[in-house]
């Protein structure tokens, strides 16, 4: 990076910009990804052969990135999104669910178990991340749609309420990428999802 040849591009891609050295990110020249418009969306389905009643919702969940869109319907999180976001209204609403973290575990350990199966040169821990990541995707997609509710209605509180757990998503990825046990992570982070007023 510090002196390519003549005629040498070298691109980097990454979703966590901030995680790249400062030396790193100084040789750089910064080119951000907007979302994909509805209709590339729509060419990419087509594309793709995506069934015509999983497109609005993918399309929802993925806000405009082909990517996400990918592996959401690659790895049915239309299905995980089904079970889990009502759990997770209840727990906003006081109801506590004992069950929630093993089960949020159970299905990044399914999901880990397959990519692995899928391609034995994956490693568990990737894979495990990967699914780790669909499950956050799952609760931001929830938590988007709040905030976007709450700004709406110009409820200060909601959205206060909806950040906070925009926060709880981000600090999960955090301690995931420093190895912290993933049960505890998520057993944590139901826990004061539920708490946050």
């Amino acid at each position: 990076l510090e002196e390519p040849p003549p005629g040498t591009y070298i691109f980097l891609a990454t979703t966590q910009e901030e995680r790249l050295l400062p030396t790193i990110r100084s040789r750089c020249q910064r080119v951000a990804f907007r979302a994909v418009d509805a209709a590339a969306m729509g060419a990419w389905f087509d594309r793709f052969g995506v069934p015509g009643e999983a497109r609005a919702w993918l399309a929802e969940f993925s806000e405009g990135a082909p990517g996400t869109a990918e592996l959401a319907h690659k790895h049915g999180l239309r299905a995980w999104s089904d079970e889990l976001l009502p759990r997770f209204a209840a727990l906003e609403a006081g109801s506590f669910d004992g069950g929630l973290a093993d089960r949020l575990a159970e299905l990044v350990g399914e999901f880990a178990e397959r990519v692995v199966k899928e391609n034995p040169k994956a490693s568990k821990e990737s894979a495990n991340r990967l699914g780790t990541r669909c499950a956050l995707l799952t609760l931001a997609s929830r938590s988007r749609a709040q905030i976007a509710d709450a700004a709406r209605r110009e409820d200060a509180d909601a959205l206060a309420a909806a950040a906070a757990r925009v926060e709880l998503i981000v600090r999960l990825e955090s301690e995931v990428r420093a190895n912290v046990n993933l049960k505890h992570a998520l057993a944590n982070l139901v826990a004061q999802w539920g708490a946050v007023a």
